[in-house]
């Protein structure tokens, strides 16, 4: 308990830092559709929202969302990551890499543990962008009991 507590405590600590000095000149809502990439394919099975504010070529994006897994109902998570953009053809055209760490709330073979970490890679054009995304447990890292299967999606997405 007095881990979760301390890991809990230093996320906000570095969510607030990075909201009030580091990332502090533009912001957008970002929305995302797509899809768990296995073999059941569903189009709509991963949807999210978010809070993405960004300086220079790093961001900090927080978003909520919920995928389709084994359950009856949709898996709902949380993330927090830090990322690096970079422009191409002088802004149209950008990439974003991110790493980010999170929670799950309904557990199964492939997202086994509430806590995840999360990469993505993300293509985009003006306000629109295309990303693709792992999430995982990382093994032991966080306290978890063992490597998982993990989930990887691709979805679409808008910067408002």
């Amino acid at each position: 308990m007095k881990k979760k507590l301390i890991l809990f405590f230093l996320s906000l600590l570095l969510i607030s830092l990075a909201s009030e000095s580091v990332f502090a000149t533009e912001e957008y809502f970002t929305f995302e559709i797509g899809s768990i990439l296995s073999e059941e394919t569903n189009l709509l099975g991963v949807s999210q929202i978010g809070y993405f504010k960004t300086k220079n070529n790093n961001f900090l994006h927080i978003f909520w969302g919920s995928l389709i897994d084994v359950h009856e109902e949709r898996t709902s998570y949380i993330f927090g990551e830090f990322g690096f953009n970079k422009k191409f053809l002088n802004y149209p055209l950008y990439l974003d890499l991110s790493l980010g760490i999170g929670r799950v709330d309904l557990t199964s073979d492939y997202l086994s543990t509430v806590n995840m970490f999360t990469e993505s890679i993300s293509l985009g054009y003006k306000n629109y962008y295309i990303s693709f995304r792992h999430m995982s447990n990382g093994g032991k890292v966080l306290g978890n009991r063992g490597e998982n299967l993990g989930r990887n999606t691709i979805t679409i997405g808008i910067r408002i």
